[in-house]
């Protein structure tokens, strides 16, 4: 899209993905996330009707949502710079990703991974054509880009809501007496993922809020390169996450759980390392040379992605000991200060300080969530490294 979309229609696109992001936080209010916990609570759950109840949340969300932007659309419009019809969009689009995490989520607990990378392709696929037919071949600006992803979630949301009712994963015949336990999990981690925003996404809101759309197009670029190594970082651990949460509820194997944690958090640093060598020499030659400038961006971004390994590795023992509240408190501090600290370099440096901010939100996340998660759910990360040596 670099050789086809200017800075300022870059800048567009990413003011619509951030707008699915947020919206997305308050659409479901995040109850998809119980769905890998009850997965191994089968005894005390039934998973089909589990399952039918977070879909019974998203449609009312989901409708809270449209009529929240309807309403409030001149707002939204003065700060994103997108018609209300395509923030509506994004409502709809951040419910159809809701129900492909759902399947996604019952494949990963499951052990699936075929699956798991078929429908992740099919939605990649789906969008990349879309993109390229109506950007590349028929010329459409920045509204072909958002098309694409629209009609990559809405194709393969309606293949796996297909896939559950076939595979009967879900079951909507007394459902209701789940939501009140779905909505006690998700609802604290509306904040987390809020606060996650801020982390993930508080760096662009800043550049788009005080520079111009080009500059939240340059930044945007070099994020989307360093998000390479998020995207794998996030493809390890979501095939971790099964593992660690069967053998951590089993007190006799969580040496082995530690010891396996830093065995992948040892990898992960290695493989960062190569990424960050390999982008800095060919980053010009793969993103053209109208964004080069994000080169000097790679540094402090490469280093946010290695310290979201370790809130990869932690968090997750948080969520086992059904303490989501920490998670919450923990993504709000770090993204708020994160935020703070990217507006005020900003100012100064200008996009370099927008890294930088994201490099001090994973830092704190990481260091946070791991106080927290040795408080709730002890794990023997000294004994095992002593053991280790």
């Amino acid at each position: 899209m670099t050789r086809h979309l200017s800075p300022d229609s870059y800048g567009l696109v990413t003011a619509f993905t951030l707008a699915m992001s947020i919206l997305g936080a308050l659409t479901g209010l995040s109850v998809n996330g119980a769905v890998s916990i009850r997965y191994f609570q089968q005894d005390r759950y039934d998973l089909p009707r589990y399952v039918g109840a977070c879909l019974q949340i998203l449609a009312g969300t989901s409708l809270a949502s449209v009529s929240c932007v309807t309403l409030l659309g001149p707002l939204f419009v003065q700060y994103t710079g997108l018609h209300v019809g395509w923030l509506i969009t994004a409502v709809l689009a951040s419910a159809a990703q809701f129900i492909i995490q759902i399947q996604l989520t019952l494949w990963q607990s499951a052990g699936q991974p075929l699956r798991f990378g078929a429908l992740r392709i099919l939605q990649t696929l789906t969008d990349a054509l879309v993109t390229l037919a109506l950007v590349v071949g028929l010329g459409w600006a920045w509204e072909g880009r958002l098309v694409g992803i629209v009609v990559g979630c809405g194709l393969t949301a309606l293949v796996a809501m297909l896939l559950m009712l076939q595979r009967h994963q879900v079951r909507f015949q007394g459902a209701t007496a789940y939501v009140g336990d779905a909505l006690r999990y998700g609802t604290p981690l509306v904040a987390h993922v809020l606060g996650g925003l801020l982390i993930t996404a508080g760096d662009k809101i800043i550049v788009g809020s005080t520079l111009s759309l080009a500059d939240l197009g340059q930044y945007a670029v070099a994020g989307q390169v360093a998000m390479i190594l998020t995207v794998l970082f996030d493809a390890v651990f979501k095939a971790f996450h099964p593992w660690v949460i069967a053998n951590s509820l089993n007190p006799e194997l969580r040496v082995q759980v530690v010891r396996a944690t830093y065995r992948l958090l040892a990898g992960t640093t290695l493989a960062a390392a190569a990424f960050y060598a390999i982008a800095m020499v060919g980053f010009e030659l793969f993103v053209g040379s109208h964004y080069a400038a994000g080169r000097d961006l790679l540094l402090p971004l490469t280093i946010a992605a290695m310290f979201r390994c370790g809130y990869f590795a932690t968090a997750i023992f948080i969520n086992i000991a059904d303490k989501n509240r920490y998670l919450a408190a923990n993504s709000l501090l770090s993204g708020v200060l994160g935020v703070a600290t990217a507006a005020a370099l900003t100012s100064v440096i200008g996009v370099k300080g927008a890294a930088y901010g994201v490099l001090v939100s994973e830092m704190l996340s990481f260091a946070l969530n791991l106080r927290c998660s040795i408080k709730v759910f002890p794990m023997p990360w000294i004994a095992a490294w002593k053991a280790g040596r």
